[in-house]
């Protein structure tokens, strides 16, 4: 044949997907990678093996080439498996370019909100679509793999990291309440972070699907938590159990999680649908982010040093004391363990959780405070975070 590209993708019937006529030589099959297969496998060559019919003769080499290449999430385990500062340097700056890609959304969302194309207020539509539409959607798709013992136990090793890490808030928000004099929004911004709407989207970045299926243990205990413990903290009431275990995000956990035990794959179209909703979590999150910010003073804000104070205990002191007891135990050695515990750690050391704003705003608890606290940590998690990871690779 004269051209080159290929022609088309027929992969097993249950995982694949059908490309024809894509223009190009063989090293644009990276193509492929934009197009997961239903085990969970991100490229086609995972699982149940496809066939290929490329176009043209020249390209058959470059392809030999492709398919010995590893793969992105390969090369991010060993910048996370590996200790050195080379390796802590690389780890950062891949965390800090997703964060940087989402921040462009969120100051999207900002400037809508400034010119007037959106309202402050609207954000409470989008957050109800995030929370009862897109993050249950998000996280039933991370649990579509296919089972294994080592992804069980990887699960585990997540819940178990970030028990770890609520642990370390709980102890330390404790010993710093009477020197500190902590008020009940700051015992909570200090305790529960935003490790839904900011993380998952960059855990999914790094780690893909496997990603979310690592920080969907966070988000379990967290929601428990929040609804009973945060509740109770902020209100001074006794916690709500009905609405901690109705949850739509525990309830998708669960969900997710039977599916995957029970081996369960979604139908097709269905699951064409949930991935394309679950998709859309990154850009939402930020917009709404964006939109919060928007209608925050920032020159206020900064003005105010207990507010640093507080921010930076959630996003630095905090999740270094816990780090650090976390690698005095030897379990960062296990490279299992090291692969998945970033995950947990970037959502213990994500900012103060909106959550928190918002109960205090239901019970007239300083919700300008909690607010500024909630901003503040926000816009300083942009610099923490790839601190943080690069930390993480040098133990």
């Amino acid at each position: 044949m004269a051209s080159n590209g290929i022609c088309g993708i027929l992969p097993h019937s249950r995982d694949g997907w059908l490309l024809q006529s894509e223009p190009g030589t063989a090293e644009q099959l990276n193509l492929l990678t934009a197009f997961p297969t239903r085990d969970g496998a991100d490229f086609p060559w995972r699982g149940s093996a496809p066939s290929l019919i490329l176009c043209g003769g020249s390209g058959w080499a470059g392809f030999g080439n492709f398919l010995q290449r590893p793969r992105p999430y390969d090369i991010l385990s060993k910048q996370i498996n590996r200790r050195g500062g080379k390796r802590g340097l690389e780890l950062s700056l891949l965390l800090g370019k997703h964060i940087a890609s989402l921040l462009l959304i969120l100051l999207a969302g900002v400037a809508l909100v400034r010119l007037k194309v959106l309202q402050p207020g609207q954000e409470v539509v989008l957050n109800k679509v995030i929370l009862y539409g897109v993050t249950p959607c998000a996280v039933i798709n991370a649990y579509q793999m296919e089972y294994s013992a080592e992804r069980l136990l990887s699960l585990g090793i997540a819940l178990g990291g970030a028990a770890f890490f609520f642990l370390m808030a709980f102890l330390v928000s404790r010993l710093l309440r009477r020197p500190l004099k902590l008020e009940p929004v700051e015992e909570a911004g200090l305790i529960y972070s935003n490790c839904g709407n900011l993380i998952l989207p960059l855990a999914s970045a790094l780690l893909g699907r496997e990603g979310v299926f690592y920080a969907s243990s966070y988000l379990l205990i967290q929601t428990v938590l929040i609804w009973t413990h945060g509740r109770s903290l902020i209100s001074g009431e006794k916690g709500d159990w009905k609405k901690a275990l109705l949850n739509v995000n525990l309830l998708s956990v669960a969900l997710g999680l039977a599916l995957f035990l029970f081996r369960i794959s979604l139908p097709e179209i269905l699951m064409t649908a949930v991935s394309g909703m679950s998709a859309m979590l990154g850009p939402l999150s930020m917009l709404l982010l964006g939109m919060m910010l928007a209608a925050s003073r920032p020159a206020e804000i900064f003005a105010r040093p207990r507010a640093w104070l507080l921010a930076l205990l959630r996003l630095a002191g905090l999740p270094l004391v816990s780090l650090l007891l976390l690698a005095l135990t030897g379990i960062l050695r296990w490279d299992l363990a090291r692969g998945v515990l970033l995950i947990p750690l970037l959502q213990g050391a994500a900012p103060c959780a909106s959550m928190v704003s918002q109960f205090a705003q239901l019970y007239d608890k300083r919700p300008d405070w909690a607010g500024s606290i909630n901003v503040l940590s926000t816009i300083l998690c942009v610099v923490t975070l790839p601190l943080m990871a690069a930390l993480y690779a040098l133990l």
